[in-house]
C-alpha cells in the first residue's frame, strides 16, 4: 500500500495545484489512453476541486436538488477521497478559456439507464438542457 505522496505548485496564473498519488486499482485496458505516458503514472481523476461562482448558495442548491448531494458547509463530499467546494467569487472579471484551461468537470454515472434517469429528472425539475449526446464511447448530459 502506497503512502500519500503530493506535489504542490502554482501555475503561471498563480492557481495552486496539488497532485497527490493515491492507491487506485489500475484502469480497465479499454480506458487507458494510448500515449507515451505509462498507465501507472497517468493522471486519471480529480480528488477535489473548487468552483468559484457568482452565487454559491444557488450552486449548492442545484447539487442538492438535482443530484441529492448534501453540502457540509460549502463542501460536497462525494466519497472518502473525493470532494469539491463551492466558493462565492469576489471578482466580476470575465473568465477566459484558452490553452490549458478547463471548461467543465464531468461526473460519471453507473450506466446509460442512470444517465437517462438524470435526463428525465432534469426535465421534470425544469432545468435547461443544452445537450444530451452520444460521443460514441460515452454519453453526456449538459
Amino acid at each position: 500500500n502506497k503512502k500519500e505522496k503530493s506535489l504542490h505548485f502554482s501555475d503561471p496564473d498563480d492557481t495552486h495545484i496539488i497532485l497527490t498519488e493515491v492507491p487506485e486499482n489500475p484502469l480497465k485496458e479499454t480506458l487507458v489512453v494510448s500515449n507515451d505516458i505509462p498507465a501507472a503514472v497517468q493522471i486519471i481523476g480529480l480528488a477535489s476541486t473548487e468552483f468559484h461562482v457568482p452565487d454559491s448558495e444557488k450552486t449548492l442548491a442545484f447539487f442538492e436538488t438535482f443530484l441529492g448531494w448534501q453540502a457540509v458547509g460549502n463542501t460536497i463530499i462525494l466519497s472518502e477521497t473525493e470532494s469539491f467546494s463551492v466558493h462565492q467569487t469576489t471578482s466580476d472579471k470575465t473568465s477566459r478559456m484558452g490553452r490549458g484551461s478547463m471548461d467543465h468537470i464531468a461526473f460519471s454515472v453507473a450506466d446509460d439507464e442512470a444517465l437517462q434517469e438524470l435526463h428525465t429528472r432534469a426535465l421534470a425539475q425544469g432545468w435547461e438542457i443544452e445537450m444530451y449526446v452520444s460521443r460514441g464511447y460515452f454519453k453526456s448530459l449538459y
